[in-house]
């Protein structure tokens, strides 16, 4: 995984299965993510890689949130 946003980007991974409710749902999530040695951020999935064969995960890139910083996002509307 990849976290970009911040002053430089924090190549970081995890477990497959840690990532089963942020991607295998409809709804937009924000995320909090906890390494211990960097810190801790508040991020959005930005974009997700599947192998073409397996459907597994190859690889996720986050982008970081800032209270100061507008985002602009795609998010589902259920009516």
């Amino acid at each position: 995984c990849v976290l970009y946003g911040g002053e430089a980007p924090v190549h970081f991974a995890a477990d497959e299965r840690a990532f089963a409710k942020l991607i295998y749902t409809p709804n937009a999530h924000t995320v909090v993510i906890d390494l211990s040695d960097n810190g801790t951020f508040n991020a959005i999935l930005q974009d997700i890689q599947f192998h073409p064969v397996s459907d597994k995960i190859l690889h996720i890139d986050f982008y970081q949130l800032f209270d100061d910083r507008e985002v602009s996002m795609n998010i589902p509307v259920v009516i």
